[in-house]
Parts: structure tokens; C-alpha cells; sequence
């Protein structure tokens, strides 16, 4: 008759509920976890919640840490970006600045004859503010050697650059001086 029994329950076991069946296999395995330990402490088992608990939890703490070095990575390169744009402002502050210290340099009444070394000296000592404007005054007061004289544009046909009239004199008054015709 056992051998009816064992039947009976396989019978049992097959036609009884999921819960029934999953409680059995809970049991067949601490009892084989028992056995395999020789009396250690039995290890837990887990269920399938306890599974998927576990996994999730392991999933969300990578998440996380993943998270955690991506925001560290952006951060570290917006500082860089930061810092390159921060550099091209200046850049581009210092080039209008040196545009609007030339323009000025180059005027008629100004006419600096030292464009890189009179910025040089502007920009050490104070001769221009933030825009480029440059105190001219104060730099032809203390550097003169910049300053070139205004150019004459009354040369006279190459007979000099003087400041007096020699009289009217035209290429035609010259082509007869030199070929004897007067």
C-alpha cells in the first residue's frame, strides 16, 4: 500500500492548487539545503518577491551610481567649457579693446607712429580704460617718442617739402628751363 500512498499523493500533488505545489517545492528545497549543509546553519532561500526585490534593488543602486558618475562627468566638463568660454571672452574683450585703441591711434591728430609698443606702454600703465579709450593727453605728456609729427602733404613737385611759395611754377615752366626755352 505505500506504494498507493506515494501514488495518492502524487495524485494529490498534481491536482492541488499553485500554492500547494509551490509550498511543496519550498519544502523539498530546505530539505535538500539541509542536507547538503551536515548541520550548518541552512542558508535562506528566497522567494520569487524576495527576487525581485533583490534585483531591483541592485538595478536602482547601478542606476544610481551611473547617474552619480554622469552628473560628476558633466559637471567636470561644463567647468572646462566654463573656463574655455570665459577665455574666449577675454580674448575678444582684449581684440576690441586693441581695435578701438588703433582707431583712435591712427587719427590725423593723434597719428601714434608705435602701434603695438604705444598699446604696450597704454595697457601697463593706465592710458586706456576698459573700452580702449586711450588719454592721450596724459600719454603724449609722458611718451612723446610715439607721437609722430604730422606729415606735409605740400611738397612742391620735389623741389622740398618747405612752407614757401616758390611761385607758381608748372611742369611746363621746368620742361622749357631744361630744354633752353624760355
Amino acid at each position: 500500500m505505500a506504494d498507493g500512498q506515494d501514488g495518492a499523493q502524487g495524485t494529490q500533488s498534481a491536482t492541488g492548487t499553485a500554492g500547494d505545489a509551490a509550498a511543496q517545492t519550498t519544502q523539498t528545497g530546505q530539505q535538500q539545503a539541509a542536507a547538503t549543509n551536515d548541520g550548518q546553519q541552512t542558508p535562506q532561500l528566497f522567494t520569487a518577491d524576495d527576487m525581485q526585490r533583490e534585483s531591483d534593488r541592485r538595478v536602482t543602486e547601478a542606476v544610481k551610481k551611473r547617474d552619480a558618475e554622469h552628473k560628476a562627468a558633466m559637471e567636470a566638463v561644463g567647468v572646462d567649457a566654463e573656463t574655455k568660454v570665459k577665455g574666449q571672452l577675454d580674448k575678444l574683450a582684449e581684440a576690441e579693446q586693441y581695435t578701438s585703441f588703433v582707431e583712435q591711434a591712427i587719427d590725423p591728430a593723434v597719428h601714434i607712429s608705435d602701434l603695438k609698443g604705444a598699446y604696450a606702454v597704454a595697457t601697463a600703465l593706465g592710458y586706456m580704460d576698459k573700452r580702449g579709450k586711450l588719454d592721450v593727453d596724459k600719454m603724449k605728456a609722458n611718451h612723446p617718442a610715439f607721437f609722430s609729427p604730422t606729415a606735409n602733404a605740400n611738397a612742391n613737385a620735389g623741389e622740398g617739402a618747405g612752407l614757401s611759395d616758390q611761385g607758381a611754377q608748372t611742369i611746363n615752366d621746368w620742361l622749357r628751363k631744361v630744354a633752353g626755352v624760355e
